[in-house]
C-alpha cells in the first residue's frame, strides 16, 4: 500500500479541512538517548497500560513512562517518572522493562525504584520518527534539521496563514 504524503510551497491552499495542527519536538543526539528518573507528575499524553504485580506502568507518549503504586486500585500512588525520549512500546519480563527509545531498544532494570539503571541497549533495531506526525488530516510545521532529531510532536496553534506541511 502506497502513501503520499507532503511538505510544500505552494500558491494554492491546502482544500481539506485539517483537523489539528502539530509541531515537532527535537532533541540533540546526547538528548535523545538519555534516560532519566524524575519525580511523579500528572497523565498528559497516556499511551499503553502495563501492570507487574501492584505497580502500574503508564506510557506517556513519547516521553516515557509514569510508574504507579496500584497496590489499592482506590488510591493509586505515583511513583516516579522514568524519561525515555521517543517511547511509544514496552514489555516487560521478569524485572526488566524492554522499550524503545527512538530508534533503540533498551533494556532497564527496575528491581530496585531507587537505582533504576539501564542494563542493555541494541542500537539502531526501529525505524526512529517520520517528518511528519502520525496523524492523517493534519497541519504541521515542517521539520528543521538544523533544529535536531524529531522525538515527538505536540499540538500547537493553528498558524493564520497558509499551512505549508500537511499529511
Amino acid at each position: 500500500m502506497a502513501t503520499l504524503n507532503s511538505c510544500i510551497e505552494s500558491e494554492d491552499s491546502f482544500q481539506r479541512p485539517l483537523l489539528a495542527y502539530y509541531k515537532p519536538v527535537y532533541a540533540t543526539q546526547q538528548e535523545m538517548f538519555n534516560i532519566r528518573v524524575q519525580p511523579a507528575r500528572a497523565l498528559n499524553d497516556p499511551g499503553r497500560i502495563y501492570t507487574k504485580g501492584t505497580m502500574l506502568i503508564i506510557n506517556e507518549r513519547f516521553k516515557g513512562y509514569h510508574l504507579i503504586d496500584n497496590a489499592d486500585p482506590a488510591n493509586p500512588k505515583p511513583l516516579l517518572f522514568l524519561e525515555v525520549p521517543g517511547a511509544v512500546n514496552m514489555a516487560m519480563q521478569g524485572q526488566y522493562l524492554y522499550a524503545d527509545n527512538i530508534t533503540d531498544l533498551i533494556t532497564i532494570d527496575l528491581s530496585d525504584l531507587r537505582q533504576i539503571k539501564e542494563v542493555n541497549r541494541q542500537k539502531d533495531v526501529f525505524e526512529g520518527f517520520k517528518p511528519y506526525p502520525l496523524l492523517r488530516d493534519v497541519g504541521f510545521e515542517c521539520v528543521d534539521k538544523k533544529k535536531g532529531i524529531v522525538v515527538g510532536w505536540e499540538l500547537a496553534d493553528m498558524p493564520s496563514g497558509e499551512v505549508e506541511c500537511w499529511r
